[in-house]
């Protein structure tokens, strides 16, 4: 192993603004963008020349898998000579690099000095096994040299080495602007050449000196605070100023600032920051650092005004003091920091804050700026000073990396307001929670929504005002975050997920969320660390509890590719053997118990895993297979379904893990704890039947977005886990008021009204969450002159109104089913292998329950675990598990043999293969495929179902079944008795196989889902010959709310990213009533009214009109008016609300 140590030591002395540790068994951080990051170069050095005859290299190869560029001579190919092959993300001072050799010329790796000041450097070269070849002698030689302003070269060391044991070479010099500090491999003979890779790890530390106006300028990329990644910014005299910035050196000037002297220690700056992507070095931020001339007590102040750009509209900034003593490794702890509004005409608002601090010499005070989501249209103008103070002075805090995270004290302020069900919660910024709207908002908001709850997103809970105001209006208030904010923690201690490929996902790259906080590895210490601290800082602060949103594993590497950091399998290693803490889970009213990962298998799976069967002789040498392993062993024959399945389990028993780890925290605290996912899904990591029973969580909170058709799964498939939620905890809802919670809404004010109120009634809420409240620095009315901040507060206020009308008529609630469908959840492999969340959707490979659904069943969805309940009784079981695991099949058949299943209907084709006890897909039921058959669909008895029917592939039946159902005189459905029930085999596959796929035979599966039921005694509720999905919902008094969706609309966005609230064409459908009585019918918010009449077959029509999403109440006749009445002050209480109370109009859309 080679170490930066020494290197690291030296540089300590230095406030070193450029420095990195390298440990070579580590795989690379993955690079951010295609030129090499930070102020290097690559050159080809021809023997002989002068630094003026150098010739650039250019990027000629990327290799995605192994974070490598490629640079070579412009006129040559990707593999020529001299060249540098770049192995890993660096960071400004750090170079890994392998070096290449030519006939005639050198490959050189360049630093520019941005600044003046000493510069530390090291070098640490290896030389592997030369090839063999003539000419080869077995030496390298390395140089080192600089070049200053005039191109004038000085070698500062030189030498050879041989060998892969390592060669360490440091050294130090004194710098100027435009100096160059040249690392280059050469040759000892003329022909020794490709022959040889020269490893080497370059890094250096520049000690800055200030410039003439006393300070010493940095850049460094929005959201990073180690010193190592800083990016000196060159300094300039300019009209009686000072300007900082790349102008001279980059097209992408900015970050920028002009520096004028008020005083001693006093300046007056005019700054704009940026956006990491558009400025040089992808460096966004600014700082200014003032060196501290001698120990003593000093008042650091700071106002700031956003003066803005011709163009007014930017969005502001916020502005950090951190001290910085010599070594220091992070800007992270901020003494404080001060939000900077946006621009807008008129007088901008001014913001200040100051400290008195006790200083030591050679300390820098950094002034830090940086321009949020962009810096378009901001201008910053500040007042920054350090003045001696005549009082004593607080020591500022250590500036580590550890600063990020929240600090714990032994003070506590008073509890939070105890959580409750039924409330609204509003999701907002951190700063808003105790901005000074606030109040004003809440005020609005309660008129229309009194029952609320309040979330702050924030990293630093104890960095925020205490939420008395919220104590006194008895309203909760939480805390929500998902690691924003503790990412340089987690990459200075190594807490990044890594994938099957090997990468480390610290930095952000192509790899989708890759350097962000949902990349952290959930196992590792320091992200345990940062999570616990979360949790109780934000007890301790007064607040209510904590939510962890976005809770996930990292899938942006590939589904089932992530979970490779060396904590990650030090853990997976823990809870194989069993040496781990597990999770407490008590689904309903069970008392809880303590689960581990043996228990959690063999729940899904009906058997352990062990060893032997993975190859290894304990699990101490457990290892997910790297991706070429998979690919070699599947070209080799071999299946590796085991080895996915059994990482996917581990991902997801790590999940819960955390969830219980978390919630136990909060419960220690004294708080509430909720966890916020995304769909589940293997790629998430997450698992909603084992969080419903997770004892420790206090709430769990489902969130939907996009397309309003994810209705059918929380009415079909949802109320699976809503019925196993432990205890007294609560299940809730969030719905995004747009993309990524902050983008433009998904759907009209009125759309969002009926999406939170049947959304509500679907899955039983506790609470509805909306994403999020806008307007820390101005009122809500002079928030919404902007539209898209005035559609979204419609969103919120809708969604709010929709969850509170709902909660008011809770007594609505689904059909009863008439069956159960039993499907294969998507939680590991072989079933999760494509993005369809099974709660959102219904179209998952092998399920019925889409085409059961349109054709207006009512029924109960659930996986195929739920057979092993010893509650478990259903007359009609729909068993379309694919592949089947063993025990599945086994508790599927027993229930049927013991009568608890008195019907149960499977497809032939979904059960060729199923998942036995080794964990691997094995040959299950032989079938001999019997071509295809068409013609009218008949019963035994030669009942004519339907004419007309063709099928495109079908299988011979069984042995042992009797024929059904018949099309042209072949069967296509079978039976046969199994105990005390009745097993019934469609002969074909009317339901998509694959991901991709679509069945043939869906208009034959479609006459059979009508004829079968009607024989096991089970009538569709409604039927519609347009596309239309319909929900039916029924309160005690006989009222019926139909909720009717065009799934062709909305499948699809349209202009804007909005779902379409109208559809062109019209559609209806009819609905089962009882037969000959007259009922009246309302549409909500529309308030369209209607009276139809039931006729002999007891089905009336309702139709949609041009609407895309109807809600319609239906009533006994008698009923209409009164119905009418409590719809209309419902209506005119939402137009209201979409005025924010008079205030303004927000135009429907």
């Amino acid at each position: 192993m080679i170490r930066a140590g020494r290197f690291l030591a030296a540089a300590a002395a230095f406030c070193a603004l450029s420095l990195s540790a390298f440990e070579w068994e580590l795989p690379g951080r993955a690079w951010t963008k295609v030129d090499p990051p930070g102020v290097w170069s690559f050159c080809s050095a021809p023997r002989g020349k002068s630094p003026a005859e150098w010739r650039t290299l250019e990027q000629k190869d990327v290799n995605t898998f192994e974070n490598r560029l490629m640079f070579s001579e412009a006129d040559g190919d990707a593999w020529g000579v001299p060249a540098v092959r770049v192995q890993k993300f660096q960071l400004p001072g750090e170079q890994i690099l392998e070096l290449l050799t030519g006939p005639s010329s050198d490959p050189a790796v360049v630093y520019e000095c941005m600044a003046a000041g000493e510069l530390a450097y090291e070098v640490t070269v290896t030389d592997p096994a030369p090839v063999p070849g003539p000419g080869a002698d077995g030496n390298a030689m390395f140089r080192v040299s600089r070049i200053d302003a005039a191109g004038r070269e000085a070698v500062l060391d030189e030498f050879t080495f041989r060998g892969s044991s390592g060669l360490i070479r440091s050294g130090a010099l004194a710098v100027r602007p435009g100096d160059r500090i040249a690392f280059r491999k050469t040759a000892t003979l003329a022909d020794d050449f490709g022959r040889r890779i020269c490893r080497a790890a370059v890094r250096v530390a520049l000690n800055g000196v200030p410039g003439r106006s006393g300070l010493w300028g940095a850049a460094v990329p929005a959201g990073r605070v180690l010193l190592e990644e800083y990016v000196p910014v060159p300094e300039r005299e300019e009209e009686g100023a000072f300007r900082f910035d790349f102008g001279r050196t980059k097209e992408k000037a900015l970050p920028a600032a002009t520096v004028r002297r008020a005083g001693e220690g006093i300046y007056e700056i005019t700054a704009r920051a940026e956006k990491n992507g558009s400025c040089a070095y992808g460096s966004g931020d600014i700082v200014l650092l003032y060196p501290v001339p001698a120990a003593g007590n000093y008042r650091v102040a700071v106002e700031a005004a956003n003066a803005g750009l011709d163009v007014k509209g930017g969005d502001g900034g916020s502005l950090s003091v951190s001290i910085l003593p010599p070594g220091a490794g992070s800007d992270a702890a901020a003494v404080f920091r001060l939000a900077v509004p946006a621009s807008r005409e008129g007088e901008p608002p001014r913001v200040a804050g100051e400290r008195i601090l006790k200083l030591k010499a050679d300390d820098r005070v950094a002034l830090r700026l940086n321009a949020r989501v962009d810096g378009y249209a901001d201008l910053f103008r500040i007042r920054f000073s350090v003045e001696p103070a005549g009082e004593e002075g607080e020591e500022p805090p250590a500036a580590t990396p550890e600063s990020v995270l929240p600090q714990l004290t032994a003070e506590r302020c008073a509890p939070g307001v105890p959580m409750r069900k039924g409330l609204f919660w509003l999701g907002a910024d951190g700063a808003w929670v105790a901005g000074p709207h606030t109040k004003e908002a809440i005020d609005l908001i309660s008129k229309f929504i009194p029952e609320l709850a309040v979330i702050g997103v924030t990293s630093r809970p104890d960095l925020l005002p205490e939420p008395s105001f919220f104590r006194e209006r008895g309203i909760p208030a939480l805390v929500q975050n998902f690691g924003v904010g503790y990412e340089p923690y987690w990459r200075y201690m190594g807490a990044f997920e890594w994938d099957y490929n090997g990468r480390c996902h610290a930095e952000k790259s192509f790899v989708a969320l890759s350097g962000m906080a949902h990349a952290a590895a959930l196992p590792h210490p320091a992200v345990r660390e940062a999570f616990d601290r979360l949790v109780r800082a934000s007890v301790r602060r007064g607040y209510t509890g904590c939510g962890f949103n976005d809770m996930v594993w990292h899938w942006g590497p590939g589904r089932g590719a992530s979970g490779y950091n060396p904590e990650t399998l030090r853990a997976f290693r823990q809870s194989l053997k069993g040496e781990d803490e597990g999770f407490l889970l008590g689904w309903g009213n069970r008392a809880p118990r303590r689960w581990f990962f043996r228990d959690y298998v063999r729940y899904y799976l009906g058997a352990e895993p062990r060893p032997e069967n993975f190859g290894f002789k304990s699990w101490d040498g457990y290892r997910p297979l790297l991706k070429p392993e998979a690919d070699a062993r599947r070209k080799a024959g071999k299946d590796v379904t085991a080895e996915g399945m059994l990482l996917d389990l581990l991902v997801h028993y790590e999940w819960l893990k955390a969830a219980d780890r978390l919630g136990c925290a909060a419960k220690e605290e004294g708080g509430f704890f909720q966890v916020l996912p995304n769909p589940e899904d293997l790629a998430n990591g997450n698992d909603f039947l084992f969080l419903a029973g997770l004892a420790n969580v206090g709430g769990r909170t489902e969130e939907y977005f996009q397309s309003p058709l994810f209705m059918n799964g929380a009415y079909f498939r949802f109320p699976y886990f809503r019925d196993r939620t432990s205890g007294d905890t609560e299940t809730g809802v969030v719905l995004e008021a747009g993309a990524g919670g902050n983008g433009a809404p998904y759907y009209t004010a009125e759309m969002s009204l009926k999406l939170a109120y049947e959304i509500t009634l679907a899955t039983r809420a506790d609470h509805l969450e909306g994403d999020f409240w806008w307007g820390f620095d101005r009122s809500p009315a002079e928030c919404a002159q902007e539209e898209l901040v005035r559609n979204r507060y419609g969103a919120i206020l809708a969604y709010g109104l929709g969850f509170r009308y709902a909660r008011e008529d809770g007594r609505f609630e689904r059909l009863a089913p008439d069956f159960v469908s039993i499907t294969s959840r998507r939680l590991f492999r072989p079933w999760g292998t494509r993005y369809c969340p099974w709660n959102w959707r219904l179209d998952t490979e092998f399920s019925p329950d889409r085409n059961l659904a349109r054709l207006g069943y009512v029924f109960s969805g659930q996986g195929e675990e739920s057979l092993q309940e010893p509650e478990f009784r259903a007359g009609t079981v729909f068993f379309s598990a694919s592949p089947a695991t063993e025990s599945g099949w086994r508790n599927f058949m027993a229930l049927l043999e013991s009568g608890r299943i008195a019907n149960g209907v499977v497809m032939a084709g979904a059960l060729r293969r199923r998942i036995g006890g080794s964990m691997r897909p094995e040959p299950f039921l032989e079938l001999r495929e019997a071509g295809a058959a068409s013609g009218a669909l008949k019963d035994a008895a030669g009942v004519v179902l339907a004419e007309n029917v063709s099928i495109r592939k079908l299988y011979e039946p069984p042995a042992g079944y009797e024929t059904e159902f018949s099309v042209g005189g072949r069967p296509v459905v079978v039976s046969r008795r199994a105990g005390k029930g009745k097993l019934w085999m469609l002969l074909f596959t009317p339901v998509p196989e694959t991901a991709e796929g679509r069945s043939g035979d869906a208009a034959a599966g479609d006459a059979v889902y009508r004829a079968l039921p009607a024989k096991l005694g089970v009538s569709p509720h409604w039927e519609s010959r347009d596309p239309v999905e319909a929900r039916l919902y029924r309160a005690p008094d006989g009222t019926l709310l139909v909720s009717a969706m065009r799934h062709d609309r909305l499948a699809e966005t349209a202009d804007g990213g909005l779902y379409p609230a109208d559809a062109p064409g019209g559609a209806s459908l009819r609905l089962r009533l009882e037969p000959g009585r007259e009922y009246g019918f309302v549409t909500f918010p529309e308030l369209r009214r209607g009276v139809v009449k039931a006729g002999a077959d007891g089905m009336t029509r309702l139709d949609l009109g041009r609407s895309s999403y109807e809600l319609f109440y239906v009533v006994s006749a008698e009923g209409a008016d009164a119905l009418a009445e409590k719809c209309a002050a419902r209506a005119a209480e939402f137009r209201r609300a979409m005025t924010l109370d008079g205030q303004l109009e927000i135009p429907a859309r």
